[in-house]
């Protein structure tokens, strides 16, 4: 751990965040929401106890000043460096964070949801407000398991059509390609 001004005590390490949130939220729009995705762990609370490292109970601490720093939506992640894990297992980490500041902010879950049925449950058990896959297809498959539509903004929705010789062919069709290759798409 670094020892300048923002490193040692809690509150120095702490102390970036909040400040950038300021300078963020003069520089945007007033209605703008202000997301932050954090690394609620290092994950070496049971395996390296004696290190130091960042912690669920810091990120527990954290929370309700980064809610009072203006921020609207939390991005609960983790580092993610073991490829070994499988299905949501960062969801906990979420719902304890949901838990810890009720509706001062929404949160977001990320990591291993791979299926409808995962996101339906996570989202119906209230372990989080809001899901970031960034698998880029599973949105077309989540949707049509659930018996849902998305919608597209039409300018994104051209980089995954195939336009052209009088035929389109949706990406989300089985064996289709996007049209720009490396094309990134939230929805």
């Amino acid at each position: 751990m670094h020892t300048d001004e923002y490193g040692g005590t809690f509150a120095k390490r702490t102390r970036l965040t909040p400040a950038l949130a300021a300078a963020v939220l003069a520089a945007i729009p007033q209605h703008t929401p202000l997301f932050l995705s954090i690394s609620a762990s290092d994950l070496l609370e049971d395996s390296l106890s004696n290190e130091p490292s960042w912690t669920t109970a810091h990120t527990l601490h954290l929370a309700p000043l980064l809610a009072a720093a203006g921020f609207d939506l939390l991005d609960v992640s983790t580092g993610g460096l073991c490829r070994l894990r499988r299905g949501p297992y960062q969801t906990h980490l979420a719902a304890a964070v949901k838990e810890a500041v009720g509706d001062a902010l929404v949160m977001g879950a990320v990591g291993g949801i791979r299926t409808s049925a995962a996101a339906q449950t996570i989202l119906e058990k209230e372990e989080a407000d809001v899901l970031f896959v960034g698998r880029w297809n599973l949105v077309w498959t989540f949707a049509k398991e659930l018996g849902a539509e998305v919608f597209v903004a039409r300018q994104i929705e051209w980089g995954f059509k195939l336009k052209g010789r009088g035929k389109e062919r949706a990406v989300h069709e089985e064996g289709a390609k996007p049209a720009v290759e490396g094309c990134a798409m939230s929805v």
